[in-house]
């Protein structure tokens, strides 16, 4: 009886966990996307005000790729042993997009 109890607060506090993980990730992508927006890039490093990775505390991993941006969980989730990470698709305007067609 105790192991199933156990289980189902590991269980519950993995999902709370988990949820803040997604929550936290997508309040810094809109903070980045507005950071974009007014440079017309995505910032080289994330800014120091983000919300944090709630696995580790820390900030999340921050990658930038031609596409997107990742943020990624710094250690793995204790129920699944996965590390969470989130993809942002960015558009990014190149002067021939910008110009119509002839």
């Amino acid at each position: 009886m105790i192991t199933g109890s156990a289980d189902l607060l590991v269980g519950f506090y993995s999902l709370q966990v988990r949820h803040r993980a997604s929550s936290n990730a997508l309040k810094a992508a809109i903070e980045i996307y507005l950071a974009m927006a007014k440079t017309g890039r995505l910032p080289s490093t994330l800014p120091d005000y983000l919300p944090k990775d709630p696995y580790s505390g820390q900030d999340f991993e921050y990658q930038t790729t031609a596409e997107s941006f990742v943020l990624r969980c710094r250690v793995k989730a204790i129920d699944d042993n996965k590390v969470w990470q989130y993809e942002f698709k960015v558009r990014r305007s190149d002067s021939a997009e910008s110009q119509p067609s002839q």
